[in-house]
């Protein structure tokens, strides 16, 4: 309720510019020519919010007040957007947001490159420091109102994409464990802010390894307190001094894990950030969004979950016969596609798989491609020994001995005798990351088609099925960034148009 302090706190670690963002296209809104990224839709995410306060009768620059802090190595507090100031949420008639606002979110960047990211000690994930610089906003807030501030609602939107791997301060923070055992970190650079006189949530800063520390990459105490190393101890989410603080002003904690990167889970660091107060009486974790919708969804109903199922018996008994009639008559024909699918397993294959049979069987062409070896055949990989894949081979591969690519590569699917209304790929152990395009009429390589729909996905270490429409579509390649391949296909068939080849097991 107003008036109302909204702290927002972005992550621009690096992985938020390495990776696209799924759902509706934002564009390249920070102009770090990359468009469509995790970065990219926090930041729409934060627009989505300025239109709610737009759009309301009941927020304006009288009562929002909002804090941006962003963080990566390290946090950085941004700055307060006043209803008094330049900043504000709106223009100054109120009825539009404040262009200047949008163009400070604008501005918002992180590293351009790996090498910056590593080198510079620009990129990785501090969520201790983020909560640091967070307590700035809400003193200077209070301050600024003084005895108005009990009157004022204090609330924090936490959003990342991965988890932390920076250790913290002012919790006794140990060192986290090196995988090299022959580094003794007692002998690493002292901390700083150690004296009695220093806030709490500051006591242990790092001396080293913070944002842009160019040293860092070149200091064999690294591991100390950064890197997989950090990934998730105790060391990197231990923030009981910086929540005390926070809890002097009654702060309202919304935590927000954006893409399958993130970790809500139990005990995750966003799940003791996030301090719904129906957490622990409903078994929630944080909400974790996918698409840039349901991002823009958050921030639009920024507000506790709370269970979903019946709290008290319903007010009214059904009724015996229906209280509305039908609006319409039932349809000659289904208006939902009901498939009886043609399934593909490729368990038991082994070895290169032959074009040609996947012409004859299927009534369909497959290659696969790779900058450096070109066009190919792809092969089948034994996963496990209960599960065969269709992946692009290393080079060299032949019907004895194939490995999967582990630098990634496409497999072209081409409709040469069939005309299918979609694919349903269940795909598994993409852990880089898969993108889906199909193209209209055109014969590959020499010729390929006009692009239809194109669409990237983050990776995921198990299987992920992904609807592919093929109605019209002459090919669909399904470009691996690493390891990865696909498990299964279904195939939706145009029975009018086409029937199912011999070699189609339907289900």
């Amino acid at each position: 309720d107003p008036p109302i302090n909204i702290g927002i706190v972005i992550d621009i670690s690096y992985s938020t510019r390495l990776y696209d963002f799924d759902g509706d296209k934002v564009g390249d809104l920070n102009n770090d020519g990359k468009a469509n990224t995790i970065l990219d839709a926090e930041i729409a995410g934060v627009e989505q919010l300025l239109k709610v306060i737009e759009n309301s009768d009941d927020l304006n620059n009288d009562n929002v007040n909002i804090g941006v802090i962003v963080f990566e190595s390290s946090g950085f507090y941004k700055g307060q957007y006043m209803p008094a100031g330049q900043y504000k949420p709106l223009d100054d008639s109120g009825n539009g947001v404040n262009k200047l606002f949008l163009e400070d979110l604008y501005k918002i960047k992180t590293a351009p490159d790996n090498y910056t990211a590593i080198y510079d000690n620009i990129g990785y994930t501090n969520f201790d420091d983020a909560l640091d610089k967070s307590i700035e906003y809400y003193e200077e807030r209070t301050a600024e109102l003084g005895a108005e501030a009990s009157d004022w609602t204090n609330l924090m939107v936490f959003l990342s994409d991965g988890v932390p791997n920076i250790r913290g301060d002012g919790d006794n923070e140990d060192w986290c464990n090196p995988q090299n055992n022959a580094i003794n970190c007692n002998n690493a650079p002292p901390n700083t802010n150690t004296g009695s006189g220093v806030d709490p949530w500051l006591r242990g800063e790092l001396s080293y390894c913070y944002s842009g520390d160019v040293g860092c990459n070149q200091t064999i105490y690294k591991p100390c307190v950064l890197g997989r190393t950090c990934e998730s101890s105790e060391m990197v989410k231990s923030f009981d001094s910086e929540f005390a603080r926070l809890d002097e002003f009654n702060v309202h904690r919304i935590a927000v894990g954006v893409g399958g990167g993130s970790d809500v889970s139990v005990d995750s660091a966003l799940y003791r950030i996030d301090n719904n107060p129906n957490k622990l009486r409903f078994n929630l974790t944080p909400p974790q969004v996918y698409t840039t919708n349901d991002l823009a969804s958050a921030f639009r109903n920024l507000c506790f979950a709370n269970t979903a199922n019946p709290t008290k018996m319903p007010s009214v008994s059904p009724t015996g016969v229906p209280t509305v009639t039908p609006t319409s008559t039932p349809t000659e024909q289904p208006t939902e596609d009901i498939c009886d699918y043609d399934y593909i397993d490729f368990d038991g294959e082994h070895g290169i798989a032959p074009p040609n049979t996947w012409s004859n069987e299927y009534g369909m062409r497959i290659m696969s491609y790779t900058e450096a070896d070109g066009y190919d055949s792809p092969a089948y990989y034994d996963v496990d020994g209960s599960d065969t894949l269709l992946v692009v081979p290393s080079a060299g591969a032949t019907d004895d001995t194939v490995e999967m690519n582990t630098n990634g590569g496409t497999i072209i699917i081409t409709q040469d005798l069939t005309q299918d209304k979609h694919m349903l790929l269940t795909l598994y152990g993409a852990t880089d990351g898969v993108s889906i395009k199909t193209r209209y009429e055109g014969k590959m390589p020499e010729y390929p088609g006009e692009v239809a729909s194109y669409t990237e996905y983050q990776g995921f270490a198990e299987t992920k099925d992904i609807k592919v429409l093929v109605d019209g579509i002459k090919q669909v390649e399904i470009a691996f960034k690493g390891v990865g391949g696909i498990s299964k296909m279904r195939i939706c068939r145009d029975g009018q148009r086409t029937k199912s080849p011999s070699g189609l097991a339907t289900n």
